[in-house]
């Protein structure tokens, strides 16, 4: 059985296959031969820095029992908050959460839900004692 991601990619993949195809019957001559790799039906191949800065990242995760509470509970905490905890960074005096918001609009509306968020996730069990900062990042 497919998983989501895995359906997603098959299904981009005869999209962008069908569009290759209309693009080589576009300009096929008629009464002439076709390529055995005509333009037409190419596809960028993957940079190797792709591959390699998702796997860097998977390795330098840094594992945070707090932060992966939130992520999982986010829903049943803040519902209706359209913003998402998508990252964390710590240091010796502040546990800042990234939250994703999807456009700008998003964003303002969150402002005035700041300081509630703030305190809901500082009296959480097992919460940092350090200061609980919050940065909206729109995408």
């Amino acid at each position: 059985m497919m998983t989501p991601d895995e359906r997603k990619m098959r299904l981009q993949g005869i999209i962008r296959d069908r569009a290759a195809r209309r693009r080589l019957a576009d300009h096929l001559v008629p009464g002439l031969p076709i390529d055995g790799d005509p333009p037409e039906t190419r596809r960028r191949a993957d940079a190797v820095g792709d591959s390699l800065k998702g796997v860097m990242d998977s390795l330098l995760a840094v594992p945070n029992a707090f932060f992966d509470r939130i992520t999982s509970e986010w829903a049943k905490l803040f519902p209706g908050t359209p913003a998402k905890p998508s990252r964390f960074e710590e240091d010796a005096r502040t546990f800042k959460i990234v939250l994703a918001v999807p456009n700008a609009g998003a964003a303002f509306a969150l402002r005035a839900q700041m300081p509630r968020i703030r305190r809901v996730l500082k009296a959480l069990d097992g919460a940092p004692k350090k200061k609980i900062t919050l940065i909206v990042n729109i995408g």
